[in-house]
């Protein structure tokens, strides 16, 4: 009798070592960055939405207003499984304080709605762009 509790046991760990190996993999495929999923993140609002935003949280940096600097500054992050924004990264840069100016706009943003793969959500990496635009007054011709 006491041989095949002993077998029972033996059995029984063989059974939960693949059960906690495959909860094991499974949190490790939960740290998986995607590029491109079926349903792709999006801030709340939509993209125009999004502009709004980060055009209100704009500082434009003095030198660069001087020097009439203007362009894109790309900025890449990591949407969260729970919507939140993670891991900033400016990925192409102006300079003239441009740069920083748009990672700092865009760490302010608030979750988003996450992506999904499969149906589950997922960690997604996105890039915006940020747009500078200097005004400046238009030249008039008289006739």
């Amino acid at each position: 009798m006491k041989a095949k509790g002993l077998l029972l046991l033996i059995i029984g760990l063989f059974i939960t070592n693949p059960i906690i190996s495959l909860a094991q993999n499974s949190k490790q495929t939960d740290k998986s960055v995607y590029s491109v999923v079926e349903q792709m993140p999006e801030f709340v609002g939509g993209q125009d939405a999004m502009n709004k935003f980060i055009h209100s949280k704009i500082v434009y940096p003095q030198e660069a207003l001087d020097k009439k600097m203007g362009g894109n500054v790309y900025v890449q992050f990591i949407v969260e499984v729970d919507g939140s924004l993670s891991e900033f990264e400016v990925v192409k840069r102006l300079g003239y304080g441009l740069d920083s100016a748009a990672y700092k706009a865009a760490k302010q943003m608030p979750n988003w709605i996450p992506g999904k793969q499969g149906g589950k959500t997922v960690r997604v990496k996105c890039v915006i762009p940020v747009q500078f635009v200097v005004d400046t007054p238009k030249k008039r011709y008289v006739h």
